[in-house]
């Protein structure tokens, strides 16, 4: 797969990162009242901000350059007592620190304290995901689906998102899975019970507009 064509495409971690990785992310997600997502969580631990700028940044700035930062950091379970199906979408909002209006971005929400602004589509081109699997990931436990090549063609209203050839992305733990945000993407409810962590970390290149800024910089 290619990351330019497909919209997608496939790294890893060593198992010592990963275990490190697992084990700083479910200290906090034991410590969290709400267990299926946990935004900023890179913010609430030193030693996760460490590992993932030292064995998860340098994946992102392969592709993106060396300027690349990181802009985002949730952490997604799927546990058998909260978790559901996720409609076929696009990854269109970014976190902002503060308010401000600017032309092109808009409209605004807040989601667990969290500021989030739809920016123009130039923004969300150049960003990359990467999502660290902490879990074997398979179709019983939410595996994503994905509609290869949909992010070439551009921002699209909910409404219009109808993928043609979904595919559903099984892997292993330590497996690391680069996509481009307007990629069309969904995933089914968890049925096995089993774990189904994912660290979603998002990048950028570019920074916002005056006075906008990044939640994570």
């Amino acid at each position: 797969m290619n990351l330019n064509i497909d919209g997608f495409e496939w790294d890893s971690v060593d198992p010592t990162t990963l275990e490190l990785v697992c084990k700083s992310c479910q200290s906090i997600l034991n410590s969290n009242v709400k267990s299926f997502g946990i935004r900023g969580i890179v913010r609430q631990s030193s030693e996760l901000a460490n590992l993932v700028s030292n064995h998860l940044k340098p994946i992102a700035q392969k592709h993106l350059g060396p300027n690349a930062i990181l802009v985002r950091s949730i952490l997604f379970d799927k546990p058998l007592d909260a978790n559901w199906a996720v409609p076929w979408h696009q990854d269109v909002t970014i976190e902002v620190q503060e308010k401000h209006e600017v032309d092109g971005f808009g409209p605004w929400s807040t989601k667990d304290g969290v500021i989030s602004v739809q920016p123009p589509a130039a923004i969300l081109e150049q960003m990359l995901t990467l999502r660290l699997h902490l879990d074997d990931t398979d179709g019983s436990n939410g595996a994503l689906l994905v509609d290869p090549g949909s992010h070439l063609l551009g921002k699209k209203h909910i409404s219009e998102i109808n993928p043609i050839a979904p595919v559903t992305l099984e892997c292993q733990s330590g497996a690391v899975l680069l996509m481009r945000p307007l990629m069309y993407h969904a995933s089914n409810r968890s049925t096995s019970g089993k774990p189904r962590r994912i660290l979603h970390l998002d990048f950028a290149l570019k920074l916002l507009p005056e006075p906008l800024k990044w939640m994570h910089t």
